[in-house]
């Protein structure tokens, strides 16, 4: 049978069956109140509850009720269904804990989704409004984050390009690579002289050609109205992806130096 720990480590899951543990768990009740009741109380005070004015209104209208009966019944539950209900409910708990930081389920929602996340590559990321996102685990936005930091408020929204509520807006999408555009111009030199001309050179050339310099205006529709919104988006996406290769490729040469500078001090 092996080792039991292994077993433990190894559980594959179902994406129905964890919705439903979920949902067990955020209607646990401690001292009177459970997650989903706490929340409900005080639904009203979420910042993120636009114009709804009813928890149950909302439920519907977002589509996770329909979920939420499909895992009760055990039946398919897509992935995107379970990214979509797990964002959900990792913003309840952290609305909740602001106020009851102290309730014993919130460390076990958590640690569920978490596990789960961690086994098909996604992570969680908080922004700078507390909201929670479910983005891919992806070395190279994580890394190109850290070294832009907050060069134009680039650091947080380089994790913001994908998460999954920007999908589609591209003129999101194109504030992002122009603050990118700006970052490159301070290290196009520098790249050039490092070895990385073409990179760079193929940068500019879509950067112009998707006129993504600028803050996104009514000029820029007219500049790309011969392409559709999905050829656009995978434009903004494929330039997105060189910026960020170009800013890793900079940082690497950059601390390559100093290594050699420091080997050479060293002896």
């Amino acid at each position: 049978m092996g080792r039991f720990l292994d077993a433990l480590a190894n559980r594959k899951y179902n994406l129905a069956e964890e919705i439903h543990a979920i949902e067990d768990l955020s209607h646990r009740r401690h001292l009177g109140d459970s997650i989903f009741s706490y929340f409900s109380y005080n639904f009203l005070s979420w910042h993120r509850r636009n114009n709804y004015v009813d928890v149950n209104v909302f439920l519907h209208s977002t589509g996770l009720n329909r979920i939420i009966h499909l895992s009760n019944k055990g039946l398919l539950v897509s992935l995107d269904e379970y990214l979509y209900y797990s964002e959900y409910i990792l913003n309840i708990v952290e609305f909740v804990q602001h106020s009851y930081p102290n309730h014993p389920m919130i460390d076990p929602i958590r640690n569920n989704i978490m596990n789960v996340l961690e086994q098909i590559n996604y992570t969680v990321h908080c922004d700078e409004n507390d909201d929670v996102h479910i983005v891919e685990n992806d070395v190279l936005i994580s890394e190109s984050a850290e070294v832009v930091g907050n060069t134009y408020d680039l650091g947080e929204k380089i994790y913001a390009y994908n998460y999954r509520d920007l999908a589609g807006d591209l003129n999101a999408k194109a504030d992002i690579l122009c603050r990118l555009y700006k970052y490159y111009e301070t290290i196009e030199t520098k790249a050039k002289s490092y070895g990385f001309a073409n990179l760079a050179d193929d940068i500019s050339a879509l950067s112009n050609k998707l006129d993504v310099r600028h803050a996104p205006t009514q000029k820029q529709e007219i500049v790309l109205g011969t392409m559709t919104k999905a050829e656009i988006e995978e434009w903004y996406d494929e330039l997105f992806r060189l910026y960020l290769s170009l800013i890793i490729l900079v940082d690497y040469k950059e601390k390559r130096r100093d290594i050699k500078d420091l080997k050479s001090q060293l002896g």
